[in-house]
């Protein structure tokens, strides 16, 4: 039995080892279009940054596939995936047959619609490359503008930071983190980054870049604001750029069952480039968390290998979501719609200090800390665990 692997990223590698655990004789090929082996995505902020050095956000050496007879293919670009034949056609003109293929090529950047940008000179985080140029063209003094307040975009703010940048972070909506913080949250974290010399612009909207006469940021509201280096961190979108003619469905992303198969026989989806069922609202969902994509990984390795193993999507209702700039943790709902909801709040601006845990039924289902997070192993696993915490509810923003 030969298993192709496309990617190399959590879900990627995952499956890989899982795989070579479960069928020890059969071969397994990994194939990315990078030229390392497998590193951690989200620690490419602290690379840049200067927090870690290159060499530590590596969580494989080539040695490690070899030992587990594991091929892995670098450099390697995929055109298109015959999925009638069983071959996965290369860019280079070479092609390599599969019993059983595995889709984990993760996401691609999402540029928004802004007049000039497909113009303009910008930078996206979205590999150990894009890592390497931005340390390069970083400049110390130099204005850094960052599109997008979300994880990523607020700890490449950091990062050019402590490049010595001026760093100008601008979000469209009325917060930062729209998923994870709530209004209050959100403006005690904008203080702490601005305390690190970081502006925070919310509820602001990019209109327009132009490099005519320099390099120049137009909002709707009719400001300018001149940089140095823009860097777009709006999102991301699954990568389905090699499956348009290959039969397979998708939607956002590749639609798989909770056996992490997609529509056509023997092709399996895992990570971000993967859409499957929560069985909650019987909706498709993607989710662009690590632990989601090493989950994903392991139930599609088990399927490959003919053990079926089901994937639960409810685990999604709990991402956790944590920042190593600053002392912050989101985990599970954090804007509950309903009476049937109660929500405990501990809010100490002045300290930098915000909590708030949100109970339904006396059951934990989601937490925001900011500024102490000394309890998040404890409320997190009351969370996953849902146990009734009546009897402690009062103790629990202590």
């Amino acid at each position: 039995m030969k298993h192709i692997i496309l990617g190399n990223g959590a879900a990627a590698i995952t499956a890989a080892e899982k795989l070579r655990e479960l069928k020890a004789e059969d071969d397994i090929v990994v194939i990315s279009r990078e030229d390392a082996p497998a590193y951690s995505k989200c620690m490419l902020p602290d690379y840049v940054g200067g927090k870690m050095t290159k060499e530590k956000i590596y969580i494989r050496t080539p040695e490690d596939y070899r030992k587990k007879n594991i091929e892995l293919m670098l450099n390697c670009c995929v055109e298109n995936i015959d999925t009638t034949g069983g071959k996965v056609y290369l860019q280079n003109g070479k092609w390599v047959d599969y019993d059983k293929l595995l889709i984990a090529i993760g996401g691609t950047p999402f540029l928004p619609p802004v007049e000039g940008l497909d113009h303009a000179e910008y930078y996206s985080i979205n590999s150990v490359r894009d890592a390497d140029t931005i340390r390069e063209k970083a400049s110390k003094g130099g204005k850094a503008v960052i599109m997008g307040g979300g994880l990523t975009g607020i700890e490449m703010a950091f990062a050019l930071s402590r490049l010595g940048m001026k760093a100008t972070l601008v979000e469209r909506e009325p917060k930062l983190l729209p998923l994870q913080l709530d209004v209050n949250s959100s403006r005690v974290m904008e203080k702490h980054m601005e305390k690190e010399g970081i502006t925070v612009l919310t509820a602001t909207a990019v209109c327009g870049v132009s490099e005519e006469g320099g390099k120049c940021i137009r909002f709707s509201d009719g400001r300018n604001l001149d940089y140095d280096m823009l860097l777009v961190a709006v999102g991301t979108r699954p990568n389905l750029s090699m499956i348009k003619d290959s039969g397979i469905k998708y939607g956002r992303g590749i639609l798989v069952d909770p056996y992490m198969k997609s529509s056509v026989q023997d092709v399996f989806a895992a990570g971000d480039v993967a859409e499957a069922v929560n069985k909650m609202s019987s909706e498709y969902v993607t989710s662009y968390i690590w632990p989601n994509a090493i989950a994903q990984g392991k139930c599609a390795a088990y399927n490959m290998a003919g053990i079926s193993n089901e994937f639960s999507c409810n685990s999604l209702m709990q991402n956790m979501v944590q920042m190593r700039d600053m002392p912050f943790i989101s985990m599970g709902m954090v804007n509950p719609k309903g009476e049937e909801y109660e929500v405990l709040v501990k809010d100490e601006v002045e300290n930098g200090i915000y909590k708030k845990l949100v109970l339904k039924e006396n059951r934990l289902k989601g937490m925001i800390l900011i500024g102490d997070t000394r309890k998040a192993n404890t409320l997190g696993s009351l969370i996953r665990k849902e146990e009734d915490v009546s009897g402690i509810k009062n103790a629990l923003l202590a």
